[in-house]
Protein backbone atom coordinates (compact mmCIF):
# COMPACT_ATOMS: atom_id res chain seq x y z
CA UNK A 1 0.00 0.00 0.00
CA UNK A 2 1.74 3.29 -1.38
CA UNK A 3 -0.06 5.13 1.44
CA UNK A 4 1.42 3.38 4.43
CA UNK A 5 4.83 3.05 2.56
CA UNK A 6 5.04 6.96 3.01
CA UNK A 7 2.96 7.07 6.37
CA UNK A 8 6.54 4.74 7.25
CA UNK A 9 8.69 7.14 5.78
CA UNK A 10 7.15 10.02 7.92
CA UNK A 11 7.75 8.20 11.29
CA UNK A 12 11.26 8.11 9.84
CA UNK A 13 11.66 4.21 9.36
CA UNK A 14 14.40 2.83 7.61
CA UNK A 15 13.87 2.99 3.91
CA UNK A 16 16.62 1.16 1.33
CA UNK A 17 16.64 0.46 -2.77
CA UNK A 18 18.94 -1.63 -4.80
CA UNK A 19 19.62 -2.21 -8.23
CA UNK A 20 18.85 -4.66 -10.18
CA UNK A 21 21.19 -7.31 -10.78
CA UNK A 22 22.66 -9.36 -13.44
CA UNK A 23 20.44 -12.41 -12.44
CA UNK A 24 17.45 -10.69 -12.70
CA UNK A 25 18.27 -9.20 -15.81
CA UNK A 26 18.93 -12.50 -17.46
CA UNK A 27 15.79 -13.83 -15.68
CA UNK A 28 13.84 -11.21 -17.81
CA UNK A 29 15.56 -10.33 -20.71
CA UNK A 30 15.49 -14.66 -21.68
CA UNK A 31 11.67 -14.66 -21.23
CA UNK A 32 10.97 -12.05 -23.87
CA UNK A 33 13.86 -13.93 -26.11
CA UNK A 34 12.31 -17.01 -25.41
CA UNK A 35 9.08 -15.31 -27.08
CA UNK A 36 11.12 -14.12 -30.09
CA UNK A 37 10.69 -10.41 -28.67
CA UNK A 38 13.79 -8.03 -28.97
CA UNK A 39 14.75 -5.76 -25.95
CA UNK A 40 15.19 -2.63 -25.42
CA UNK A 41 15.76 -1.66 -21.47
CA UNK A 42 16.03 2.03 -19.76
CA UNK A 43 17.61 2.41 -16.86
CA UNK A 44 18.28 4.73 -14.00
CA UNK A 45 20.78 7.01 -14.37
CA UNK A 46 24.72 5.32 -14.18
CA UNK A 47 25.96 7.77 -12.43
CA UNK A 48 23.49 7.13 -9.64
CA UNK A 49 23.34 3.31 -9.81
CA UNK A 50 24.82 0.19 -10.95
CA UNK A 51 21.75 -0.73 -12.81
CA UNK A 52 22.86 0.00 -16.31
CA UNK A 53 25.82 -1.40 -16.32
CA UNK A 54 24.14 -4.35 -14.94
CA UNK A 55 21.80 -4.94 -18.16
CA UNK A 56 24.89 -4.12 -20.55
CA UNK A 57 26.81 -7.15 -18.78
CA UNK A 58 23.38 -9.49 -19.13
CA UNK A 59 23.41 -8.25 -22.38
CA UNK A 60 26.46 -9.60 -23.25
CA UNK A 61 25.83 -13.55 -21.73
CA UNK A 62 22.34 -13.54 -23.69
CA UNK A 63 23.59 -12.30 -27.18
CA UNK A 64 25.68 -14.79 -27.75
CA UNK A 65 22.61 -17.54 -27.27
CA UNK A 66 20.19 -15.38 -29.46
CA UNK A 67 21.91 -14.17 -32.42
CA UNK A 68 18.95 -13.33 -34.21
CA UNK A 69 17.26 -11.01 -31.43
CA UNK A 70 18.41 -7.42 -30.48
CA UNK A 71 19.14 -6.50 -27.04
CA UNK A 72 19.57 -2.72 -26.56
CA UNK A 73 20.51 -0.42 -23.48
CA UNK A 74 19.72 2.86 -22.39
CA UNK A 75 21.23 4.77 -19.74
CA UNK A 76 18.85 7.47 -19.04
CA UNK A 77 21.25 9.80 -17.05
CA UNK A 78 18.02 10.42 -15.44
CA UNK A 79 16.01 9.21 -12.22
CA UNK A 80 12.33 8.56 -11.07
CA UNK A 81 10.13 10.64 -13.09
CA UNK A 82 13.11 11.72 -15.73
CA UNK A 83 13.39 8.11 -16.48
CA UNK A 84 9.50 7.93 -16.81
CA UNK A 85 9.48 10.46 -19.04
CA UNK A 86 12.23 8.45 -21.50
CA UNK A 87 9.90 5.31 -21.05
CA UNK A 88 6.89 7.34 -22.43
CA UNK A 89 8.49 8.98 -25.24
CA UNK A 90 10.12 5.46 -25.95
CA UNK A 91 6.36 4.24 -26.14
CA UNK A 92 5.14 6.86 -28.02
CA UNK A 93 7.63 6.73 -30.88
CA UNK A 94 6.99 2.38 -30.86
CA UNK A 95 3.30 3.91 -31.41
CA UNK A 96 4.07 5.46 -34.24
CA UNK A 97 6.10 2.29 -36.03
CA UNK A 98 9.80 3.38 -35.13
CA UNK A 99 11.86 0.72 -35.31
CA UNK A 100 14.00 -0.13 -31.78
CA UNK A 101 17.09 1.39 -32.96
CA UNK A 102 15.36 4.54 -34.33
CA UNK A 103 14.04 4.46 -30.59
CA UNK A 104 17.12 3.86 -28.85
CA UNK A 105 18.90 6.38 -30.78
CA UNK A 106 16.40 9.41 -30.97
CA UNK A 107 16.02 8.36 -26.55
CA UNK A 108 20.08 8.63 -26.53
CA UNK A 109 19.98 12.13 -28.63
CA UNK A 110 16.80 13.97 -26.67
CA UNK A 111 17.66 13.00 -23.12
CA UNK A 112 19.99 15.38 -22.25
CA UNK A 113 17.04 17.74 -22.69
CA UNK A 114 14.92 16.68 -20.11
CA UNK A 115 15.50 18.10 -17.02
CA UNK A 116 14.60 16.97 -13.70
CA UNK A 117 13.78 19.13 -10.71
CA UNK A 118 13.24 17.96 -7.47
CA UNK A 119 12.96 19.35 -3.90
CA UNK A 120 12.14 17.43 -0.34
CA UNK A 121 10.25 18.47 2.44
CA UNK A 122 12.63 16.45 4.88
CA UNK A 123 16.20 16.28 4.62
CA UNK A 124 16.18 13.16 7.21
CA UNK A 125 16.64 10.71 3.93
CA UNK A 126 19.62 12.91 2.66
CA UNK A 127 21.00 12.82 6.25
CA UNK A 128 20.92 9.32 6.61
CA UNK A 129 22.74 8.49 3.23
CA UNK A 130 25.29 10.84 3.58
CA UNK A 131 24.32 13.45 0.98
CA UNK A 132 23.35 16.21 3.90
CA UNK A 133 26.32 16.32 6.87
CA UNK A 134 25.20 16.28 10.36
CA UNK A 135 25.71 20.01 11.15
CA UNK A 136 24.13 20.96 7.60
CA UNK A 137 20.80 18.58 8.69
CA UNK A 138 19.85 20.21 12.03
CA UNK A 139 20.72 23.49 10.83
CA UNK A 140 18.23 23.04 7.89
CA UNK A 141 16.08 21.58 10.09
CA UNK A 142 16.05 24.08 12.27
CA UNK A 143 15.37 27.22 10.23
CA UNK A 144 13.28 25.25 7.56
CA UNK A 145 15.81 25.15 4.85
CA UNK A 146 14.55 23.42 1.63
CA UNK A 147 17.22 21.76 -0.59
CA UNK A 148 16.63 22.37 -4.82
CA UNK A 149 18.05 19.32 -6.49
CA UNK A 150 18.35 18.24 -10.42
CA UNK A 151 20.03 15.11 -12.28
CA UNK A 152 23.03 16.82 -14.04
CA UNK A 153 24.13 15.92 -17.57
CA UNK A 154 26.57 13.39 -15.99
CA UNK A 155 23.52 11.46 -14.48
CA UNK A 156 24.73 12.66 -11.19
CA UNK A 157 22.52 14.46 -8.21
CA UNK A 158 23.76 17.95 -7.60
CA UNK A 159 22.20 20.80 -5.72
CA UNK A 160 21.20 23.82 -7.43
CA UNK A 161 20.13 26.17 -4.86
CA UNK A 162 17.94 26.14 -1.68
CA UNK A 163 14.94 28.26 -0.08
CA UNK A 164 13.73 28.83 3.09
CA UNK A 165 10.26 26.99 3.84
CA UNK A 166 7.88 24.51 1.85
CA UNK A 167 6.24 27.24 -0.87
CA UNK A 168 9.01 28.79 -1.94
CA UNK A 169 11.00 25.78 -2.33
CA UNK A 170 7.93 25.26 -4.37
CA UNK A 171 7.92 28.38 -6.51
CA UNK A 172 11.41 28.42 -7.17
CA UNK A 173 11.41 24.73 -8.73
CA UNK A 174 9.18 26.68 -10.81
CA UNK A 175 10.60 29.63 -11.37
CA UNK A 176 13.98 27.24 -12.49
CA UNK A 177 11.91 25.06 -14.52
CA UNK A 178 10.14 28.13 -16.74
CA UNK A 179 13.82 29.47 -17.36
CA UNK A 180 14.97 25.99 -18.95
CA UNK A 181 12.37 25.94 -21.53
CA UNK A 182 12.88 27.12 -24.72
CA UNK A 183 9.16 26.66 -26.75
CA UNK A 184 6.79 26.18 -23.27
CA UNK A 185 3.48 25.94 -25.64
CA UNK A 186 4.74 22.76 -26.51
CA UNK A 187 6.47 21.61 -23.68
CA UNK A 188 5.10 18.32 -21.56
CA UNK A 189 5.50 19.05 -18.06
CA UNK A 190 5.06 15.89 -15.68
CA UNK A 191 4.69 16.42 -12.00
CA UNK A 192 5.98 13.14 -9.77
CA UNK A 193 5.29 13.75 -6.13
CA UNK A 194 5.55 11.70 -3.47
CA UNK A 195 1.94 11.74 -1.64
CA UNK A 196 1.84 15.32 -1.21
CA UNK A 197 -1.31 16.34 -3.77
CA UNK A 198 -2.21 19.65 -2.45
CA UNK A 199 1.60 20.52 -3.40
CA UNK A 200 0.98 19.79 -6.75
CA UNK A 201 -1.86 21.68 -6.95
CA UNK A 202 -0.03 24.53 -6.27
CA UNK A 203 3.29 23.66 -8.44
CA UNK A 204 0.43 23.72 -11.43
CA UNK A 205 -1.43 26.81 -10.37
CA UNK A 206 1.91 28.69 -10.82
CA UNK A 207 2.95 27.25 -13.40
CA UNK A 208 -0.16 28.43 -15.28
CA UNK A 209 0.73 32.18 -13.49
CA UNK A 210 3.98 31.64 -15.64
CA UNK A 211 3.46 30.42 -18.59
CA UNK A 212 0.93 28.61 -21.44
CA UNK A 213 1.95 24.90 -21.72
CA UNK A 214 1.23 21.50 -24.29
CA UNK A 215 0.16 19.61 -21.25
Amino acid sequence: DIVFFYDQLRDKQQASTSCINVSKFIEVFKKELDKGNDILSISLSSGLSSTYQNSLIAKDELIKDYPDRKIICVDSLLASYGTGMLIYDAGMLYKQGKSIEEVANLLNNNKLKATALFTVMDLYYLYKGGRVKTSSYYLAKAIKIKPLLHVNNEGKLVPFGKAIGRKKSLITLVEKMVSTLTNPEEAIIYIGHGDCEEDVDYVIEQINKRINVKG
